[in-house]
């Protein structure tokens, strides 16, 4: 290729600056995500990044070109990584999908992991159902970092099409995708925008001082609600938006119900302790949450 080079062992070479995600596909999670910053002249005209970690088995790759290539990764024989074909047709007009936003650390996953229990498609690269979270699809995250790009909106579509095969998009299915901000940004705009059909659901929490397990529910926990909502209220233009109420949504299954309507989900909790058993036992969810 003549952008992005695999080169022997764990390095790769890259002549544009891109962003490289090292991946665990199981677990869902970035070991090391990296931007590059290089400043290409008749002196440097090329630079590298590589990985040791014996747990990566996937590599996504966005390059400021807005081309994207995923390889399998293989650790052991660095000879057996290939570069994936991940073309899939999509139909902008007619295709719909569902967008779930937020703030990072404002526990979507778990609203994912919920919805996932039901039947709803968030990516075939979505992670392990069992796993507490990232639960998204590493290939839509990778395009998603770059759709506030220069790019014209039907070269963006190129460029999803290029890699929707590791997500997988089913016409059977409810397609869905969790992809989040920790600062404002036009991102969900730009993604209604670019597939019309988008319905969208940002989740809609309060920071609560208290300890939180992870970096990201810390950070989130630590910010004014002011910053929140400019992250929670996103501008959109033309797409339909529920605005999630995250507490609500665990504890009152009609509410949930409402959810499931909006997404066309042919499903529905018939009474409250239907919903608690799936909501507890199912997909894990504790009252300490709350």
């Amino acid at each position: 290729m003549d952008k992005f080079v695999w080169f022997e062992k764990n390095k790769f070479w890259f002549y544009k600056n891109c962003h490289v995600s090292f991946e665990n596909k199981d677990k869902n999670y970035a070991i090391s995500s990296n931007w590059t910053d290089v400043d290409f002249s008749g002196e440097v005209d090329s630079g590298w990044i590589y990985t040791d970690n014996k747990e990566i088995d996937a590599v996504y790759c966005g390059i400021d070109d807005n081309t994207f290539h995923i390889w399998e990764y293989d650790a052991i024989n660095h000879k057996n990584t290939r570069l994936l074909d991940t073309f899939q047709k999509f139909n902008f007009q007619k295709d719909p999908f569902i967008l779930f936003t937020g703030h990072t650390g404002s526990g979507t996953s778990i609203v994912v992991k919920f919805l996932r229990h039901l039947g709803v498609h968030f990516g075939d690269d979505c992670g392990n159902i069992q796993i507490r979270k990232p639960m998204e699809s590493s290939s839509l995250r990778c395009w998603w970092w770059f759709i506030e790009s220069n790019h014209t909106i039907n070269e963006k579509r190129q460029s999803f099409q290029s890699i929707l095969g590791s997500y997988n998009y089913k016409s059977n299915k409810i397609n869905a995708v969790k992809l989040l901000n920790d600062k404002p940004t036009n991102q969900v705009l730009k993604f209604g925008n670019i597939i019309p059909k988008t319905k969208i659901v940002s989740i809609i929490k309060k920071p609560k001082p208290t300890e939180n397990t992870t970096i990201e529910g810390t950070t989130f926990n630590k910010k004014s609600q002011m910053d929140i909502n400019k992250i929670q209220y996103p501008t959109v233009e033309g797409n339909p938006i529920f605005h999630l109420d995250w507490n609500r949504f665990f504890t009152e299954y009609e509410y949930c119900n409402k959810l499931l309507s909006y997404i066309n989900l042919d499903f529905k909790f018939d009474n409250a302790e239907e919903f608690r058993i799936f909501t507890i036992d199912k997909v894990g969810f504790k009252p300490e949450y709350l």
